[in-house]
């Protein structure tokens, strides 16, 4: 959907233009559909000219001339901008920002009611954006003291994952082909994490009572785990309840989707659903939370371990703080699946990570580590 730009304010649009003709505003800061009439020809004429500052004479001249505005009503409208009451520059860009924001949020509601896909925490993204502490500025090495690298949370039945990622953090992407284990990985470790945190678990594929039955297998049918490990477990069927289960949980969280492929559902919007999505789980880490992506494979890049191998969209390669692929030991045979680690932004260590063979049909155990490359 086309991007709309809402006007500036007059009074906001003279001074901006004052500010760029005195060569203290730089002129890819104003986009051209959001001014007057007599606003763009200026702009247009500003564009034209070389130079760090243009007097009002030469853009008369360039406006006159060159684009056809009307020499006496554009030197009335020169004489307004040169008189207008131009503020600090600092408070003009920060005007400016602000009515970016509202342009923004105008469009992401706007799609939003085009597309039938309510999210405020769409629109909450936009306001944090603007919201960052802008208005006070600390240098880093106040704060240097601190500097650690990032901590996850501790897998205690895949020992490998805390050593070269250091436990879950941010943006995990879990990819692989049919029946290669991606499911069952997933939900191991959100059982693990359920003893120091919630989990939302939002399963496309299975149905909840399936999951009751995986998480049955997956912990032996021992009553005194399934209620320690269930406890903080919410299984849903749809990220549309996102929000809401964030707002009722009131702390940070571990969310799993499974798969991300199967959140959007229209034809017509599947694509932009799907990257919209996952610009709005990557922007919970903000919050504390951390989120596993269960992604399907492109047919072409089966049996090769391949970051750029998520189907249906290229974002998952830019949202992951680590990505691994799933591939089979053997194929048609699901009792032992090699780890890839594609991606790891904070630590650098990719390769094989693992070998994990099945003990039941809903757990792994590590089998041997692998080898690391640069």
């Amino acid at each position: 959907m086309k991007e709309r730009r809402l006007p500036l304010n007059i009074e906001l649009e003279k001074a901006a233009l004052r500010a760029i003709m005195l060569g203290k505003l730089s002129i890819e800061q104003l986009h051209v559909e959001e001014l007057s009439k007599y606003g763009q020809l200026v702009h247009k004429a500003i564009t034209g000219l070389e130079g760090d500052t243009c007097s009002p004479k030469a853009v008369l001249i360039a406006g006159s001339e060159l684009h056809g505005a009307d020499p006496t009503e554009l030197r009335a409208y020169l004489k307004a901008v040169v008189a207008c009451d131009m503020p600090e520059i600092g408070a003009l860009l920060d005007s400016l920002s602000r009515k970016r924001t509202i342009n923004n949020l105008v469009n992401e509601a706007s799609d939003q009611i085009a597309n039938g896909q309510y999210s405020l925490l769409g629109l909450k993204t936009i306001v944090d954006e603007h919201a960052s502490p802008k208005n006070t500025l600390i240098p880093l090495l106040k704060s240097m003291k601190d500097a650690a690298p990032p901590k996850g949370i501790h897998i205690p039945s895949l020992p490998s994952v805390n050593e070269w990622l250091n436990g879950l953090y941010g943006v995990w992407i879990l990819q692989g082909e049919p029946a290669a284990g991606k499911s069952t990985l997933a939900l191991q470790v959100a059982l693990s994490v359920t003893q120091s945190r919630p989990v939302l678990y939002y399963d496309y594929e299975q149905g909840s009572e399936v999951i009751k039955w995986h998480v049955k297998q997956a912990l032996g049918g021992d009553q005194k785990k399934i209620e320690k490990y269930t406890s903080q477990l919410y299984v849903r069927p749809s990220l549309s309840s996102l929000e809401r289960d964030l707002e009722m949980l009131g702390e940070p969280a571990l969310i799993v989707v499974d798969s991300i492929q199967k959140t959007s559902k229209s034809v017509t919007y599947r694509r932009e659903g799907i990257e919209s999505w996952i610009h709005k789980l990557e922007a919970l880490k903000r919050y504390g939370h951390h989120v596993i992506l269960v992604s399907e494979k492109n047919r072409a890049t089966y049996g090769t371990p391949s970051l750029a191998g998520g189907k249906e969209t290229g974002e998952l390669e830019y949202a992951g703080d680590a990505a691994m692929d799933l591939l089979l030991v053997r194929p048609d045979d699901s009792t032992e699946v090699e780890v890839h680690v594609t991606k790891n932004r904070h630590y650098g260590k990719k390769g094989l990570m693992c070998v994990l063979r099945r003990v039941n049909s809903w757990r792994f155990e590590e089998q041997r580590t692998g080898r690391t490359v640069d």
